[in-house]
């Protein structure tokens, strides 16, 4: 065994000695220039790289290196020249020396620079910058970074743009962040991140974005009310507004949506269809409104007027006309331009049916329909109205009659012949008539009928006759207008229960209806016509006797006889209810009537009330009776 290690003793020193001699000054040549030696880069983490150079006797070299991060050492056996360098914990590279010496010349060197890579660093000076919070209108972000490599941002929300950028070293970077205006109608977090793409190396930044509702009407802006003119049309509203809406239009029938339109995010177009204005009115209004469909942004509703107005109509509606009648048209003309009037016939068109002249006064020639019609001067407004001529008609349905009775409460005789103190005696009639149509009448003349035969008949004054629609004639007669037998009287007997009220009952006759024996004188007369002249003369004597109440005044106008009859007759007379005649007004008990005689247009009508009360003569009758007086 030891000679085994003695044999290898001898042989090492045999390859020194040999080496050193190859080595002498003498005979030495450097190949330490004819090496191919380059510089080495490394990244920033802990490395090593070996270079082999075959076929070279590296022993006679040493390496050194002037960083303590990189070192160099030589493996003769090899042939191998390694250099390791620790990890970069710097954020700046970083470059070493590696210097070879030729340890045999002492003179020859070699040098190769190893540089290392930074520490890859991206981060926020601020840290506070991490979370942002940014208003409903967006913005800009300035963010400071702090990198030494190159980056990307991203983002994964599209609202908040990616920047592009890129640096090296150290340094600080301000990042401009642009966020848009929010419309999604709510908050919203997004999160942006400063990328190296090589590493995965990065910073992260969350930006959360409010979120406030408006809603505004852009078009029209100041006046908030859109006028549109007769013909209608359509109409849009400019509405500005980052949140879902509603339009709500107020319930008539001539306003409509017509569609709403979207012109970007937060402005769209309401638009609206207005029909053209027929009515017979001035202007109309409607509101349309604007509101949030949802209530906890607290948004106040918009609200806008449309205001329609018509310039020029005609106010009446159809217009019907007699022949020969005259009306004139009411016209609202709000231009201020002078119009025009024409006439045109409708059926027959080969006739004239009405004339109208420049102030509207439209008159009837010929039954049938025609159409006005009014424009203005320049032609742009203009409006018709349909006219109808008729044959005049019977107005009976749009008459109205009535009829009053004048009575004086007196003592008369009811239809009973019963004599009555408080009897309601008949002593003037009135006769009244309304005209509720729409023409203007013309009375002739009037005829009271008493029980169904003419009793009056009286033509009117054409100065006071005319009737115009609601207005009312009255015609009154009294008992001094009328026949004498008006007021009708009759004599009856009425019983009496004493002398004194006879002779008092006497008084009165005799000062209001003549004297008792007038009214006896009266009835013998009437009773001795009837019988001879002998015994109705008698019969008058006994009578008057016996009325007298003296018995002598029967005695002498008779003999034996004669007082035998008085007396019986006194005896009858005792027996009977004692009376007395009374002549007074009779209670009315007839049925009147009367017919009125009228005429429009031309034509002769009449109107008679009441109607259910018949009259013996025809109205054709009458007419006729009429035309001979």
């Amino acid at each position: 065994m030891k000679t085994i290690k003695f044999l290898g003793i001898c042989l090492l020193t045999m390859v020194l000695a040999m080496g050193f001699q190859s080595c002498s000054k003498d005979e030495y040549h450097s190949r330490l220039k004819e090496l191919i030696i380059k510089d080495l880069t490394f990244a920033s983490s802990k490395d090593t790289n070996t270079k082999e150079f075959r076929n070279e006797d590296l022993s006679c070299f040493s390496v050194i290196s002037n960083a303590d991060w990189c070192t160099a050492a030589i493996d003769v056996k090899k042939s191998t020249l390694t250099v390791t360098v620790e990890k970069n914990t710097t954020y700046d590279s970083r470059v070493a020396t590696i210097t070879i010496r030729d340890i045999v010349d002492n003179t020859s060197t070699r040098t190769f620079t190893v540089t290392q890579a930074q520490q890859d660093c991206i981060r926020l000076k601020d840290k506070e910058q991490a979370s942002q919070e940014m208003p409903t209108e967006g913005g800009q972000i300035a963010l400071v970074v702090e990198t030494n490599v190159n980056y990307e941002w991203k983002s994964d929300v599209a609202w908040i743009h990616k920047p592009k950028s890129s640096t090296r070293g150290l340094v600080e970077s301000t990042i401009m962040l642009e966020v848009d205006k929010n419309t999604t109608g709510k908050a919203r977090t997004g999160t942006v991140k400063v990328v190296n793409a090589a590493s995965g190396l990065e910073a992260q930044v969350t930006v959360t974005q409010l979120f406030t509702g408006f809603l505004k009407i852009t078009d029209p802006v100041k006046t908030k009310t859109i006028e549109i003119d007769e013909v209608g049309g359509l109409v849009s509203i400019g509405i500005n507004t980052n949140v879902a809406f509603d339009t709500d239009i107020d319930q008539v029938n001539w306003l409509k949506s017509d569609g709403r339109e979207q012109i970007d995010d937060e402005n769209f177009k309401q638009k609206l269809k207005i029909s053209p204005l027929t009515d017979k009115i001035a202007s109309r209004t409607a509101e349309i409104t604007f509101k949030a469909k949802d209530d906890t942004y607290g948004i106040e509703p918009q609200t806008i007027v449309i205001s329609q107005s018509r310039s020029l109509f005609i106010k009446d509606d159809e217009i019907t006309l007699l022949p020969d009648s005259v009306r004139t048209i009411e016209l609202y003309n709000g231009t201020g331009s002078k119009v025009t009037w024409t006439a045109t016939s409708i059926e027959p068109k080969d006739v004239v049916v009405a004339k109208v002249d420049a102030t509207g006064k439209v008159t009837g020639v010929t039954p049938g329909t025609a159409k006005i019609t009014v424009t203005t001067e320049d032609g742009a407004h203009t409006d018709n109205i349909i006219v109808t001529v008729k044959e005049p008609k019977d107005l009976n349905a749009n008459l109205v009659g009535d009829v009053a009775f004048g009575n004086m409460t007196t003592p008369g005789i009811d239809a009973n012949n019963q004599y009555k103190e408080n009897a309601k005696i008949l002593i003037s009639l009135k006769y009244l008539l309304q005209n509720n149509s729409n023409n203007e009448i013309q009375l002739n003349s009037i005829e009271l009928y008493r029980d169904g035969k003419l009793y009056k008949s009286e033509g009117i004054s054409k100065l006071n006759s005319k009737l115009s629609k609601g207005q009312v004639y009255e015609k009154e007669w009294n008992r001094n207008q009328l026949p004498d037998d008006f007021v009708e009287y009759v004599t009856i007997e009425i019983p009496i229960e004493d002398e004194t009220n006879t002779e008092t009952t006497e008084k009165t006759d005799n000062q209001s209806n003549g004297t008792r024996k007038g009214v006896r004188r009266s009835r013998t007369r009437a009773d001795g016509d009837e019988g001879d002249s002998t015994s109705g003369s008698e019969t008058g004597e006994g009578d008057s006797a016996t009325d007298g109440g003296t018995a002598s005044d029967g005695d002498e106008g008779s003999e034996g006889e004669g007082e035998s009859e008085g007396t019986e007759k006194e005896d009858e007379e005792d027996t009977k209810p004692k009376t007395k005649p009374f002549t007074g007004p009779k209670e009315n008990t007839h049925k009147y009537a009367v017919i009125w005689y009228y005429s429009y247009a031309g034509k002769e009508f009449t109107f008679q009330y009441p109607q259910t009360v018949q009259t013996t003569t025809s109205r054709a009758g009458v007419r006729r009776a009429r035309s001979r007086r």
